[in-house]
Parts: C-alpha cells; structure tokens; sequence
C-alpha cells in the first residue's frame, strides 16, 4: 500500500503508518524509513498482514528507486564474485580430473599450460576487474544495467554446471571420446 499526501509517502508499519521525511527523493535518502521496515520482526502480535506489506513495501522501494542503485549494485556485484568463484572451482575439479572442454580460446590457451595458478589468477584477475569497475560507478545507471547483464549471465553459467554435474554420468562415453581423440577444445590439467 502505498499512499502519498502532499509528496509525504506513508508506508504500513507494524505498529500503523510511518510518514517518511518531506525530504523523500531530494536532499535525504529514505533509508532511515526504510530499515526498519526490513528489520521489524514478523514473529508474535506484529505478524500481521501490516508489518507484511510494510516489509514487501521496503523490498520493493530497495529494487525500484534509484537512491538504492548502490546497494543492488553492490549486492549484485557480492553474487557475481560467489558464482565466480564456484566457476572457477568447477572448472579447476573438472580440468584436473577428468578433462573438460573449454570454449573461450584465452582461458583454453592457459589451461594448456597446465598451471592451476595461471588459471586461477587470470580468472580472478578478468572478474576481479569488472567488479572492481561496477563497484566504483555503482551509482550510475549503465553500471548497473551491466552489473544486471553480468548477474545474468552468470546465472546461466551456473544453470549450465547444475545441469552438467546433474547429468555427469550419462556423459561418460562422450567424456572418453573427447579424450581419446584430443578435440581442439579439450583440456586436461594434470
């Protein structure tokens, strides 16, 4: 719910509505009304419907409004640097156990050198990077754009090793075959 009188929003609390400061999207950022609205407890007396859509109301104003682009940034950025990091151990179990095929022809001329090390840095490195960049122009809106296409994309890539670790065994004669045959794409760090 959300009502406005006289540019003065009104949210639902648990205990009634809360005005938010006249100063709402100018001088002072509203996250001094918006906190607490995350941070009220929803257990007991105050798990009402109220305190629900107070708390959905705070959700919604952190993901919409541009005084929190930071934060998303941020809190996006901190997802990225995770799934990177699961990325890059997927790839290193994979590589240095059963071999792999590795699409992106700088990580594969690397991973030919057999160095974990190499690897490692120049993943972290090419990450490190780009996270670095977002997080310094958060608060501007391409930085975001490409922090939400980054997040995107890997999504994807963790949706592809969720599907490949789930599926691992039905790929075991293709596995062999690769091998076997040393396919342009295949690596093998042992």
């Amino acid at each position: 719910m959300y009502i406005s009188i006289v540019s003065s929003p009104i949210f639902p609390t648990a205990m009634g509505y809360q005005r938010l400061s006249p100063n709402f999207g100018h001088k002072r950022s509203p996250a001094a009304a918006v906190i607490p609205l995350l941070t009220t407890p929803l257990s007991g007396h105050t798990a009402n419907s109220s305190a629900l859509r107070g708390r959905l109301l705070a959700i919604y104003i952190l993901l919409t409004t541009s005084h929190f682009r930071g934060v998303r940034v941020a809190l996006l950025l901190a997802a990225i640097v995770a799934m990177s990091f699961a990325d890059l151990w997927m790839t290193l179990t994979y590589a240095t156990t059963t071999g792999m095929m590795e699409m992106n022809p700088i990580a594969h001329f690397i991973m030919q050198t057999g160095s974990v090390a190499a690897i490692s840095s120049w993943k972290l490195a090419t990450a490190g990077l780009g996270v670095i960049i977002l997080y310094l122009t958060r608060s501007k809106r391409c930085s975001e754009f490409g922090t939400w296409v980054c997040f995107t994309t890997m999504i994807l890539l963790m949706a592809h090793w969720s599907h490949f670790n789930a599926n691992i065994t039905t790929y075991t004669e293709e596995i062999s075959f690769l091998a076997g045959t040393q396919a342009h794409q295949w690596v093998e760090m042992r």
